[in-house]
């Protein structure tokens, strides 16, 4: 039997009394010779640093100065590290960012008028079109990012006097935003404004005429009359005088056609001034001289312009968001209203009861629709 097998038979506990006193004589003498090795070499090491105290401290000083020369290259390579990172994160935010910025819409621009952001007018634009009783969109865009800003769309509710706020984003140049942004004119609320036409009966139009003579006389109304036979805008202006009218829906196509959406705009020249578009498109702003009265052609040359200012630059919301109406639909309502006339199928009137009520004697009314009553006026 070999040392290997007599080992495995003393760890497994096989082995005789014979063969344990084999393996524990062994293991006795190797601990001898691992003793003897240890002080041997504890001798050698001495005698090789068997050195004076003097060259102790000396290599002590080197030993520490090595290692002072050590730590000053790692701060030098840790400070030149962050150096180098300040440096690139510098360039990015100073050189690269604005440039690649300049890759996608910003909507910050200001091409179209120099006081004014470029959105800003197109949104207002848009809201004056197709939106009642809102005017005033203003627009705020912090950039987060590259190609990416955020987004607070702000237009003034003209019933209630109060600033509505829409939220969103743009993202290489695509606009987010808020469902209710796009909450436009409901169809069914002007009797001519669409096909087929929405008829309302005798007994509806008389329990609305009934609402409205039991309103309180210092509350306000938000109501849509539609009229029995379309207004020009001569017609219009007239009653503008008087009445406080927030928006007016004109006829886009013939009554037996249907084109959506219902498109108009808002009479009083109430909200932003943007005097500088005028040059180009007449009236854009109906901006007044004291004493002086709106009449049908100012409001034409208005209607227009804002068709007209919506073709030439209409494409960047399209290309924002094709939510947004499509430059043809603007043309074909242009081509539509130079060869008929502007005319009107109903309005918006943000007024007293009894004003209403005294509105609807004077025209022949087929549609009335009350949307809203406030206790206090916003005017």
């Amino acid at each position: 039997m070999n040392f290997k097998e007599l080992i495995k038979k003393y760890k497994d506990n096989t082995a005789t009394k014979e063969e344990i006193k084999i393996v524990e004589d062994e293991i006795e003498k190797l601990k001898l010779l691992n003793e003897y090795i240890d002080e041997s070499f504890d001798l050698d090491l001495k005698s090789d640093l068997d050195l004076d105290s003097k060259t102790c401290e000396d290599n002590t000083q080197i030993i520490n100065k090595i290692r002072k020369d050590i730590r000053k290259r790692n701060n030098k390579v840790i400070l030149g590290s962050v150096a180098i990172v300040m440096l690139i994160l510098i360039t990015l935010q100073t050189i690269v960012s604005p440039y690649l910025n300049k890759l996608y819409y910003d909507p910050n621009e200001t091409t179209i008028n120099e006081y004014s952001k470029d959105l800003t007018i197109l949104m207002d634009n848009y809201t004056r079109l197709h939106h009642a009783a809102s005017v005033g969109s203003t627009i705020s865009a912090d950039n987060t990012g590259i190609g990416k800003y955020s987004l607070a769309v702000r237009r003034w509710n003209t019933f209630t006097g109060k600033i509505e706020y829409y939220y969103g984003n743009i993202n290489k140049g695509i606009l987010s935003i808020d469902d209710a942004f796009w909450s436009s004119i409901p169809l069914n609320v002007f009797v001519h404004g669409s096909y087929p036409s929405y008829e309302m009966s005798e007994e509806r139009i008389n329990r609305e005429i009934s609402k409205l003579k039991n309103a309180p006389s210092y509350t306000t109304v938000k109501a849509y009359l539609s009229f029995d036979e379309d207004l020009t805008m001569e017609e219009l202006s007239g009653l503008s005088q008087d009445y406080r009218i927030a928006w007016v829906g004109i006829r886009n196509s013939q009554k037996h056609q249907q084109v959506l959406p219902l498109i108009g705009f808002e009479p009083s020249g109430t909200g932003f001034l943007f005097i500088e578009n005028n040059e180009k498109y007449p009236y854009y702003t109906l901006a007044l001289e004291a004493n002086e009265k709106l009449t049908g052609e100012m409001y034409e040359k208005h209607f227009k312009s804002l068709l007209n200012f919506q073709i030439d630059h209409g494409d960047t919301l399209r290309n924002l968001n094709d939510r947004f109406i499509h430059k043809e639909y603007y043309e074909e309502v242009l081509s539509y209203v130079n060869e008929y006339g502007i005319k009107s199928y109903g309005i918006v009137i943000q007024d007293r009861p009894e004003r209403i009520l005294e509105l609807i004697e004077i025209e022949e009314i087929c549609g009335i629709h009350i949307t809203d009553i406030q206790l206090s006026l916003p005017y």
